[in-house]
């Protein structure tokens, strides 16, 4: 196990059409320089919460708006309550706070809300500046939680003394977890664009050389190898959508990873 997070929904945040408080516990091994989880589908427009150590036995929790294939920037809008049960010790990480969420991207009545997570192993941060500089994650991932039955009713610290945890949406996280698929686009990405570029569109070239087949053979050759292009672009393009790394240019002054 990575990191494993939890998140709990107050009643009256269910009954509210513009959002409200929410609950949210972060714990993972004290190697981990920091953890991060965001509410959201991809980094690009999440709100990300960046748990790392404050150097006095508790934790910093920094939130964040995404900004896709770039370090996130502290949201100074966003209100986060740091509750009792954190702690930083050297052996473990454990954030609980609360959060005043208007995300239309969290589904508090979904069994299936999106949110992502990213981690970096390291030298502890031991810091309380929130807008303290992030060295690129060394791998992330997206996992869903069912917050349709993760009421906790009117409780103000659910992740203590056992209060509705049983109910509170959860999920774990290990490191490279989400990694195989997006090796296998990767990789078929590579695959398409160089056998296409260095073997079907020469051999075409080489085939109308030579007069084998004719015009028809170099006609298919080459329509061939458009279309390996053509997936493999689309290979690649769905690859950065669904990992946050299609941004635009007006990003163009902030601090690239």
């Amino acid at each position: 196990m990575l990191f494993r997070s939890a998140v709990g929904i107050p009643s009256s945040t269910y009954s509210s059409s513009g959002g409200g408080d929410i609950f949210v516990s972060v714990s993972f091994p004290a190697k981990y320089q920091y953890v991060a989880i965001g509410i959201g589908n991809q980094m690009a427009g999440s709100s990300i919460f960046v748990v790392y150590t404050d150097g006095k036995g508790n934790v910093t929790v920094s939130p964040r708006d995404g900004l896709g294939h770039f370090e996130p920037l502290l949201d100074s809008s966003k209100t986060v309550t740091i509750l009792s049960g954190s702690k930083a010790d050297t052996s473990t990480v454990v954030a609980n706070f609360q959060y005043r969420a208007t995300e239309s991207l969290l589904k508090v009545q979904s069994s299936a809300s999106p949110f992502i997570g990213s981690w970096k192993e390291g030298t502890a941060f031991d810091t309380t500046d929130l807008s303290h500089t992030l060295d690129q994650h060394d791998d992330h991932s997206s996992y869903k939680l069912n917050l349709k039955d993760a009421s906790v009713g009117a409780s103000s610290n659910p992740f203590l003394g056992g209060t509705a945890t049983q109910s509170v949406g959860q999920g774990s996280q290990s490191a490279g977890e989400g990694a195989s698929l997006r090796n296998k686009f990767l990789k078929a990405h590579g695959s398409l664009m160089g056998v296409a570029w260095l073997v079907v569109y020469p051999a075409g070239a080489v085939l109308m050389r030579l007069r084998w087949g004719g015009v028809w053979t170099h006609i298919l050759v080459q329509v061939l190898g458009t279309s390996m292009v053509i997936a493999g672009l689309g290979v690649g393009y769905t690859f950065a959508r669904s990992n946050g790394l299609v941004c635009l240019l007006s990003y163009a002054t902030l601090r690239s990873w």
